[in-house]
């Protein structure tokens, strides 16, 4: 009987963290769709894809309002960017005539298909003693098409 006993109790500690334990395995973070996104800045469209890692092709055309010049619109096309962590950044910057343009555009993805973030830029006129700049900091919002 005391065989028995013994028996069955090792039985018991063999199985029993099996069927406590269930299924530990981490859940995956749901992945950032690929393709097409769009979104929106004030109003302005910004347009960019996602393939892998990476976004690419982002355009979005911006109108700069000066006070003692003329308004001047940009279109804004950087260098595609990594995403890390679901977080990607680009910037560029642009001049002609006597205008120079900045930009810096940050998003987060919340996967798997939705973004928003910050939109970043300067801008600035200077030409026969005529000076202005200025700056806007703006959010975004976009998702997958």
């Amino acid at each position: 009987m005391k065989e028995l006993i013994l028996r069955i109790s090792i039985a018991s500690l063999l199985i029993i963290p099996f069927i406590s334990c269930g299924d530990n395995s981490p859940t995956p973070s749901p992945i950032i769709s690929e393709g097409a996104w769009s979104g929106t800045i004030m109003g302005e469209s910004l347009t960019f894809t996602v393939e892998g890692s990476e976004v690419k092709n982002l355009q979005l055309i911006y109108l700069y309002d000066f006070t003692l010049v003329p308004d001047d619109t940009v279109t804004w096309t950087p260098d595609d960017a990594s995403i890390s962590s679901n977080v990607f950044s680009m910037s560029d910057s642009t001049s002609h005539d006597n205008y120079h343009f900045t930009l810096q555009i940050d998003g987060t993805f919340n996967p798997p298909n939705a973004v928003s973030g910050i939109f970043y830029t300067t801008f600035e006129y200077d030409s026969a003693g005529v000076h202005e700049s200025g700056s806007d900091s703006l959010s975004w919002t976009g998702s997958h098409n």
